[in-house]
């Protein structure tokens, strides 16, 4: 194999991973864990890695990393509930220099903690954090229209990549989120994303907003939500 067909083979095998990890994002990850999520990255204090260089951690990979099953958003607007798995939510898992022994001590000791629940049959642990208020009217013109690019300017400042430097993931989802910027992405209709999709579906273009629909039976938290990972 000449080094052009080896450059063009791996091309087409990164096209095919984006694809399918898009899928994996399109099919599975709700608008709460894409989005909502990422509103708390600079409401929490940044944990640092513990690697040459102390890049910043990114939130989604420091939940992904502590066992994030999915978030969920409360029917009032004002909250969002995190379900992660209890075994990996509890571990010390040497990521960050910090003087918390797990990311969830971060989290309950943060400002925007309202409470937490353990579900032992289940070993899950649900954390829920109260949204900050100047964010409800955009929840509220998400719920009800899907229009992520409608939103305020302090929401699309949220969805932007913390930090310029990236440190190693090795969890793909979260991997993809944030190397690709996926949040800020589709919040500003970003051209990259657009052809990933073009790509993904094999269509010619892409009129409507940049991902799927804000769907109540995904988002909305009620304790049924458990019966999902029995």
């Amino acid at each position: 194999m000449t080094n052009d067909q080896n450059i063009n083979k791996s091309s087409q095998d990164g096209k095919e991973e984006d694809n399918e990890v898009l899928l994996v994002l399109w099919r599975n990850i709700n608008i709460s864990t894409l989005l909502f999520l990422k509103l708390f990255q600079a409401e929490i204090k940044m944990p640092y890695s513990n690697k040459a260089g102390n890049p910043h951690y990114p939130i989604h990979y420091m939940c992904y990393s502590y066992g994030l099953i999915k978030c969920y958003l409360d029917k009032s607007h004002k909250f969002l509930h995190i379900l992660f798995h209890k075994e990996l939510a509890i571990s010390d898992l040497n990521l960050i220099k910090s003087s918390y022994y797990s990311y969830i001590d971060r989290l309950i000791d943060s400002k925007v903690f309202h409470n937490i629940e353990n579900n032992d049959d289940l070993n899950i642990i649900k954390v829920t954090l109260k949204i900050p208020n100047k964010f409800i009217s955009d929840i509220d013109l998400i719920s009800k229209t899907s229009k992520y690019t409608h939103t305020s300017k302090d929401f699309k400042k949220r969805m932007r990549p913390f930090n310029t430097s990236i440190p190693i993931i090795t969890h793909t989802v979260a991997r993809y989120i944030v190397k690709k910027a996926i949040p800020y992405s589709i919040v500003i209709k970003a051209n990259t994303l657009k052809k990933k999709i073009m790509s993904l579906f094999n269509i010619t273009d892409v009129e409507a907003e940049y991902y799927i629909t804000f769907d109540a039976n995904k988002e909305y938290w009620d304790q049924s939500k458990y019966d999902l990972y029995k």
